[in-house]
Parts: structure tokens; sequence; C-alpha cells
């Protein structure tokens, strides 16, 4: 039934994350602020809500093309990602939405 389908659905989606994941590696580091950065694209990730414990990710609009104007539009608190324990509804999962400048830092000569 229904309840067969939407396993097999989840083992799916989770068998794919796994083979995207595998070999990724991802590392951070602090920088200092610089307004000057150009966002290639300004992206907000909406968590919480009627989300829970997904996310979604939608390109900002209009279009944030400094990065200052694009992480202003994060909102919501800071701290803790998800619920607290024993949550069971929307209502228990704090809306937020962060917004992430990908910046392309490319010289190129001029010939």
């Amino acid at each position: 039934g229904a309840s067969a389908e939407q396993s097999a659905a989840s083992r799916f989606g989770a068998a794919r994350r796994a083979e995207a994941m595998a070999g990724t590696q991802v590392t951070c580091r602090d920088r200092s602020m610089d307004p000057e950065i150009q966002c290639a694209q300004c992206v907000r990730v909406f968590t919480g809500g009627a989300y829970k414990d997904k996310a979604i990710s939608v390109p900002a609009f209009p279009a944030q093309p400094l990065v200052l104007g694009c992480l202003a539009l994060s909102l919501g608190e800071e701290g803790g990602i998800g619920a607290p324990e024993g949550a069971m509804s929307a209502a228990d999962w704090p809306l937020r939405q962060t917004a992430f400048c990908n910046s392309v830092n490319a010289r190129f000569s001029t010939v």
C-alpha cells in the first residue's frame, strides 16, 4: 500500500544522498568582511516552519549582487538548528531564512 511506497521512496532518497555524498569534502574558512564582494548568485535557504527538519533553496528575488544586500536577507533566530526535543507540529519548528552569497573569485588577464 501507500506505506510501503513511502518506505521504498525514503530508502531510495537515502541511497541517492549517500551516493552523492561519497567522497565529498566540505571545508570552511573565516574571512574578514569585504563589502566589495560580488555575488554570482544570492540564494535563500528556508528551514523550519512547514519544512520542519528539511530545507528548500531559492534564488533571491530581486537579485542581490552585493554581499551585504544578500546576507541582509537572513531572518530568524540565531543559534541552533531544528526544533526542540519532542517537536510534533510545524509550530514547534521556527521558520528561518538564511542567505548565502555564492561569489566567484576569478581574475582574467587583459590580453
